[in-house]
């Protein structure tokens, strides 16, 4: 997280509370990944449901 925040990718907000709050928020930086990261998700998404396929279950009828 500290990277993250060094690199201007998230935001950190302390609260002066107790028990201590702490919140994350992306920046613009950070939100402009997601033209990046919402492919690479997708594709996860996909190769997870096909790993979790019964190989012995047949597809064809």
């Amino acid at each position: 997280m500290k990277e993250l925040e060094a690199n201007d990718l998230i935001q950190r907000t302390v609260f002066p509370e107790v028990p201590p709050k702490v919140e994350y928020e992306l920046t613009d930086n950070g939100r402009s990944l997601r033209m990046v990261l919402d492919p690479l998700c997708d594709w996860g998404r996909r190769f997870v449901q096909t790993a979790n396929e019964d190989p012995t279950e047949s597809t064809s009828s």
